[in-house]
């Protein structure tokens, strides 16, 4: 069949495929490597799919360049059809190969899965485009069934490895390529198996970009490919293709075993030179404190004030005052700290001038350029959600969730035009704010929330009356949060229906007038509102409502995001059906901005802008902190330690029924309530007395914000301090 292939290219249709076979010697003759592709070009709709065939270095050439040289064949290759076919060296091109779902038993899988993350390759969701690798068998001789084989499509997009969804046209192509080229080798009744099952898989999907899932380069991070696992993929396939499906909860363990092994054991990380614990030397806030509070006081309102801090002092999870109080901070201002207080690997960064590009001056992001801000934003794409392939940077979470809001509005009005410019009045009447439909849209938002305190931010917040006083408002929807009542075991009934009637209002107001709502906002966890959650179910039933009537949700994960919950961004937890379209970030990465996907870009520039577009110094840090966080794992540090620290509250609350109750948190963003507002006073203050900083959410909630290197040691010093003040309560 391959010798056909190199006599008989396909040169008529649309879609051309040529079959190439590489060998490479030795000087003495012998055999080296070899690599065979297919390289199926569409000439009428332009694109490219290569389909790796077989690749394999003979053991005597490993490690000495010649995979290397084997790795970029296809490129090449493809590049040279494109151009032999007179085609724009902008075309597509798609690197792909099919692979087998994933099994965490067998070493040989993963090595494969990892090989490809080295080389930036990605997985087409399996959950969306559920592919048949064909039979390839001669089964009328051998007098057998076909048995098409469950595989997953991993790709490399060339110049576009970083993205985190595939245009849904381009998924198609791909089953369309791929059924030309096995074209020579089957007949049509199985060619169309294969092809029609990964198409029906697209066709429900609905014509959205489909998510890509990045392929890790390190064996720490398979845990990322759960979609691959054979229990999670197989069942979107036919009984008799399927084999034995291990459990869920079985396999999962099985990965998260294997990941540890293969990554080592997870190691929380040691600061050198933190203190060994929390010590109080005088009252928090001491002298020094209350008189800088006198001399701050004259100029700026200095009420709110904790203490003030001596920063260089503070260090990893401690903080130390300018009294030379040392306390355990798990407040981390406001959930802010991302990997403690002067990390060693930051100091270093600025003392071996990693820094020095933005500390002179601060560009005009939108205007002249540093190269190095270009890097900055290829780390924060690094980072993005499944399905975003846009990142917008700003200053602060309030401007990233105004900015967000006005995504949704143009993406509304873009969509209610048809995709057409806004016309002659349009254009006048928005100078005089009287724009007759844009005036009327909405942002839907929940009882509880806090989005920010900028002008449309604070028409969304609606956690506490300060916030909001006397400060004119957008006449914006709000809808009832469905607070989870906990233990959820047994509260199933009730919090269920509670979403049910949040959804409902929700729709209703959908329904009512479709044209005008551009938006649902909803923190995956709310902060300010008193810590509360919601279940994976309801999130996804947003994105429903959201899809059917053409709005964008946008998940405000200024205080979730970056790994405090156990999962980079919490909104992981809702799974594929629960992406939202837009995503907001701050405190921990230390600039604010959003993630978005394709199709919400402004069709204008300068239609989100503004001087600075962010700062490249927090960007910079930014970088440092994302790669401390890949490098010492620190996500699923945040979510061990969070075992521990919901255990131990849920421990207290056993302890002092009559005082706490409704523990609860994902990794270490955790809470628990206390039974009225004054106690909760009582218990701060003491817990800050005794050398522990935590804050209050809500009217009676204590909140846990830590930062991502809270360690075993730190939790259980956490729970002492805070018993005593329970029990001085």
């Amino acid at each position: 069949m391959l010798a056909r292939w190199l006599r008989d290219p396909i040169e008529a249709g649309d879609i051309r495929v040529r079959y190439h076979a590489f060998n490479w010697y030795d000087q003495d003759g012998s055999l080296a490597a070899v690599r065979d592709i297919f390289v199926a070009t569409d000439v009428v709709d332009p694109i490219c799919v290569v389909l790796l065939s077989h690749s394999y270095v003979l053991p005597a050439h490993r490690r000495g360049g010649v995979a290397a040289l084997v790795r970029t064949v296809p490129a090449t290759v493809a590049r040279a059809d494109v151009a032999a076919r007179g085609l724009s060296p902008d075309t597509p091109i798609l690197l792909t190969a099919e692979m087998e779902p994933l099994d965490p038993a067998a070493e040989d899988s993963r090595v494969r899965l990892l090989s490809y993350g080295r080389a930036g390759y990605s997985v087409v969701h399996p959950e969306v485009l559920p592919y048949f690798q064909p039979d390839f068998r001669d089964v009328a001789a051998l007098g057998v069934e076909a048995h098409h084989v469950p595989m997953a499509i991993v790709l490399r997009w060339l110049g576009h490895e970083r993205a985190t969804e595939l245009p849904w046209l381009a998924a198609e192509a791909i089953i369309h390529h791929f059924k030309r080229i096995h074209s020579r080798a089957l007949d049509k009744d199985d060619l169309w198996v294969a092809s029609d099952h990964g198409l029906a898989g697209l066709r429900r999907w609905g014509q959205r970009p489909v998510p890509l899932i990045r392929i890790p380069p390190e064996p720490s991070g398979l845990r990322a490919l759960e979609p691959m696992l054979r229990s999670v993929m197989l069942p979107h396939y036919p009984p008799q293709y399927r084999g034995d499906l291990p459990p869920v909860a079985a396999e999962r363990q099985h990965l998260l075993s294997v990941t540890r092994t293969m990554g080592g054991p997870l190691r929380f990380p040691e600061i050198p030179g933190e203190p060994n614990s929390a010590h109080v030397v005088s009252a928090v806030p001491g002298p020094r404190s209350g008189a800088l509070r006198a001399r701050h006081g004259q100029w700026q309102d200095a009420r709110t004030v904790h203490f003030y801090q001596d920063a260089k002092k503070s260090l990893g999870n401690y903080i130390v005052d300018v009294d030379g109080n040392t306390l355990l901070d798990v407040y981390g201002h406001i959930g802010a700290i991302a990997i403690g207080y002067n990390h060693p690997d930051m100091l270093h960064a600025w003392k071996a001038g990693r820094f020095d590009w933005c500390a002179g001056w601060r560009p005009s992001l939108g205007i002249a350029v540093p190269p190095e801000w270009v890097d900055v934003a290829a780390s924060l794409m690094r980072a993005a959600p499944l399905g975003m392939a846009h990142v917008a940077t700003m200053t602060t979470g309030s401007e990233a969730v105004e900015n967000a809001l006005k995504t949704a509005f143009i993406a509304k009005a873009h969509r209610n035009r048809g995709g057409k410019p806004a016309s002659a009045k349009e254009v006048a009447s928005c100078m005089l704010n009287q724009q007759a439909s844009a005036n009327r849209m909405k942002i839907i938002c929940f009882t509880g929330a806090f989005h920010g305190r900028t002008h449309g931010s604070l028409s969304a917040t609606r956690s506490k009356a300060i916030h909001k006083l006397d400060i004119p408002a957008f006449d914006w929807p709000v809808v009832e949060f469905p607070t989870s009542r906990f233990p959820l075991s047994e509260f199933a009934d009730e919090n269920a229906a509670a979403e049910a009637r949040s959804l409902e209002q929700v729709e209703a107001i959908m329904r009512r007038a479709p044209e005008q709502i551009a938006g649902v906002i909803v923190e995956p966890i709310q902060g300010e509102g008193g810590d509360r959650h919601a279940s994976p179910s309801f999130f996804v039933g947003l994105r429903r409502l959201c899809t059917q009537y053409g709005a964008s949700l946008i998940a405000d994960e200024v205080q979730t995001g970056v790994g405090t919950t156990g999962r980079m961004w919490a909104h992981g937890a809702w799974g594929p059906d629960g992406a939202p379209d837009i995503m907001t970030f701050s405190k921990k990465m230390q600039l604010g901005g959003y993630f978005y996907r394709d199709g919400l870009m402004p069709p204008e520039p300068l239609r989100v802008f503004n001087t600075w577009l962010g700062d490249p110094l927090r960007g910079a840090q930014a970088e440092l902190i994302l790669e401390v966080i890949e490098r010492d794992r620190l996500v699923a540090c945040a979510a061990e330690a969070g075992k521990q620290l919901l255990a131990g509250l849920e421990s207290l609350q056993s302890r002092h029924p009559g005082i706490l109750s409704q523990a609860r948190g994902q990794g270490t963003h955790c809470a628990v309530d206390v039974c009225d507002a004054g106690t909760r006073g009582k218990i701060l203050s003491a817990a800050l007395q005794d050398g522990l900083e935590i804050g209050g959410s809500g009217e009676t909630t204590i909140r846990f914000r830590p930062a991502l290197i809270l360690g075993p040691r730190h939790v259980g010093e956490l729970l002492d301090r805070l018993g005593r003040a329970v029990s001085r309560a």
